[in-house]
């Protein structure tokens, strides 16, 4: 019996079937349902950033940082805006006790460390290539097995 399940996804709402394996689970045995949420535009502020960091290094005048100081302002508020109704609609559909967290850095350290700091005894993947490629879903499916203590189900 699994008291913790934690439940990795993205905020525009894949892997669905992870959810859905994970929230079955929880009502069987009544556990906690934990959703991390991973932002599906972070890489894409990441590749902004270091392309300001260059643009930093070079010789451009002040005006360039600000254009892509504001793009990446605006990334974040159109993602904050998805994650909002994300949530939302989490919690609407979800019937079980469920608590909500973020990644805040990499996916790989934060599934670790949420899962170690949380007592997790089961980590729900679902395969989802927007969220990651192959490679890197093979990597976090090494990491978790090797870095934690808990349980690991993968979903196709």
């Amino acid at each position: 019996m699994k008291k913790k399940i934690l439940v990795l996804m993205e905020n525009t709402g894949s892997p669905q079937k992870a959810l859905k394996e994970g929230e079955r689970l929880a009502k069987k045995d009544s556990s906690e349902l934990h959703v991390l949420i991973f932002n599906t535009n972070q890489k894409e502020i990441y590749e902004l950033e270091e392309e300001q960091t260059y643009v930093l290094a070079g010789d451009i005048g002040g005006e360039e940082v600000a254009r892509e100081e504001n793009t990446i302002k605006d990334i974040e508020n159109k993602d904050a805006e998805r994650t909002d109704n994300f949530v939302s609609e989490l919690k609407r559909v979800v019937s079980t006790n469920l608590i909500i967290s973020y990644v805040t850095s990499s996916i790989k350290s934060d599934v670790v460390t949420y899962s170690e700091e949380n007592n997790i005894d089961l980590i729900i993947l679902g395969q989802d290539e927007a969220m990651y490629s192959r490679r890197s879903f093979d990597s976090l499916i090494k990491h978790v097995v090797n870095k934690t203590k808990a349980d690991l189900l993968v979903i196709k």
